[in-house]
C-alpha cells in the first residue's frame, strides 16, 4: 500500500536534497512529487499535477460511501415506516426502495 507523504521545505535546495536522499533509499523517482508556488523553477525535481496536490479522488469516493449508505438507511426507514399497502412493515418494497436511495443520494439532484 502506498502512502502520500507531505514535507514542508524551506527552499529549493532543500527539496532537491530530500530528493536524492530518497532516490538513495530506492524510492521510485516516479512516485516522488514536488509542488510548489505557480511559476516556481522546479528543474530536477518531477512536479505534482492537480490530482497529487488535491483531495478530490479521495473526496470523491468517501461522499460516495455515505451517501449510499444514508441512503440506504432512509429508503428502509421510508419503506417500512411509511407502508404504501396496509398498515404493517412491507418488507418487499423495502429493499428496492433502499437500493433506489442508495443509486439517487451520491450526487443525484433532487
Amino acid at each position: 500500500m502506498k502512502r502520500r507523504i507531505y514535507w514542508l521545505m524551506p527552499d529549493l535546495a532543500s527539496a532537491r536534497r530530500a530528493m536524492d536522499d530518497l532516490v538513495w533509499a530506492r524510492v521510485d523517482v516516479a512516485h516522488i512529487h514536488f509542488a510548489g508556488p505557480e511559476g516556481m523553477d522546479m528543474a530536477g525535481l518531477h512536479a505534482a499535477n492537480v490530482w497529487q496536490t488535491s483531495d478530490l479522488v479521495h473526496a470523491a469516493k468517501t461522499g460516495w460511501v455515505v451517501g449510499s449508505a444514508c441512503g440506504i438507511v432512509v429508503g428502509l426507514m421510508a419503506a417500512l415506516l411509511f407502508p404504501i399497502f396496509g398498515d404493517g412493515p412491507e418488507w418487499e418494497v423495502a429493499v428496492p426502495v433502499a437500493l433506489l436511495a442508495a443509486w439517487w443520494a451520491p450526487g443525484r439532484p433532487a
